[in-house]
């Protein structure tokens, strides 16, 4: 149930990006953003990029909003899991990468950005991201071009020279081979990686069940995020990707390529690492997991992860999953 407002989520997502807008001389775009998450934050009780995300269904979700369970709902419910998630540290990707390996999941070659190899192990491309958070903010590739040089290109730079020096410009990076989607996955040639987002749930027994999956589609071959994506469910019985009658592209219904082995590799790493932690973690999980020509890969796995996509989506607006995300949250599951 959303209660007062909550003044520190106003000034981290709507006076800090108008504060940076103003700044950068963006006057008109600070002043039409602020109003915009202003009006999110403080009147319709939403995050900025849930307003974005319902957008326009605002009119049939706004009068739902004080039963649903949306992403205020999932910070409060971890709240009390903070200290625990901290101690447990697996907020840094090179720990996720050491679970990982521990228990023998598929999961990218991980190394400080620092420790990037030299020799051609990881072929012409590399990926770069931040150790801990990202959001898509800092993610880089780089690539070897003909003649030997690097190329690092960022959402909003590039740097070509030599690999150490162009991959030392940025610090707390961490760096993996680029992946390549399963080609049965439609999506553009030369586009970000496709993913999928595997929210599990941890029952009283101890087990863990997968209660949603979202595919994110990348609609352009942008890098190194693509500019356009689309989410689709996949139906967690059958893995078939169910584009429903809003999909932006003319994509029919299909089985998501290793979608049971996802499912799979997603609940049984959820098992092992609560019942590894020495302390409770939050009951819910979004892990991030890719299919590749390989098969699947386990990629990260969030805490803070995004509830409203998993209710509007290509496939339409539905609100089946609030109740429960809900009863796992407050562990009644």
């Amino acid at each position: 149930m959303p209660g007062d407002i909550d003044w520190r989520l106003f000034a981290q997502q709507a006076l800090r990006p108008f504060i940076r807008r103003m700044a950068a001389g963006r006057l008109a775009a600070a002043a039409e953003m602020l109003g915009r998450d202003s009006r999110a934050i403080l009147r319709q009780r939403l995050w900025p990029d849930e307003a974005r995300v319902f957008g326009d269904h605002l009119e049939r979700v706004l009068p739902l909003r004080r039963s649903l369970f949306l992403q205020s709902e999932l910070i409060r419910s971890n709240a009390k899991y903070r200290a625990a998630i901290e101690r447990h540290g697996l907020r840094s990707k090179l720990a996720f990468a050491r679970f990982c390996a521990a228990h023998a999941f598929a999961h990218p070659p991980t190394v400080p950005a620092a420790q990037v190899p030299l020799t051609a192990d990881w072929g012409d491309a590399i990926f770069l991201k931040p150790d801990r958070g990202s959001s898509g903010k800092g993610v880089a590739v780089m690539r070897r071009l003909a003649d030997g040089t690097w190329q690092r290109t960022s959402c909003d730079s590039t740097a070509v020279g030599d690999l150490r020096a162009v991959v030392g410009q940025v610090k707390g990076l961490i760096a993996q081979p680029l992946l390549q989607s399963h080609p049965d996955i439609p999506v553009p040639e030369g586009a970000a990686l496709a993913t999928v987002r595997v929210v599990t749930g941890r029952t009283g027994d101890g087990d863990a069940a997968v209660l949603s999956a979202l595919a994110e589609l990348p609609q352009d071959p942008a890098q190194p995020l693509a500019m356009r994506w689309i989410s689709v469910p996949i139906d967690l019985r059958s893995g078939e990707l169910l584009p429903g009658d809003r999909t932006a592209s003319a994509m029919a219904p299909f089985a998501y390529p290793a979608a049971a082995e996802m499912f799979t590799l997603a609940a049984t790493a959820h098992r092992l690492l609560a019942g590894q932690a020495p302390d409770p973690l939050p009951p819910m999980i979004g892990w991030d997991l890719a299919a590749t020509p390989a098969g699947a890969v386990l990629l990260e796995a969030n805490w803070n992860w995004a509830v409203a996509p998993h209710y509007c989506n290509a496939a339409g607006l539905t609100f089946d999953l609030s109740p429960i995300f809900e009863r796992y949250a407050s562990g009644r599951a």
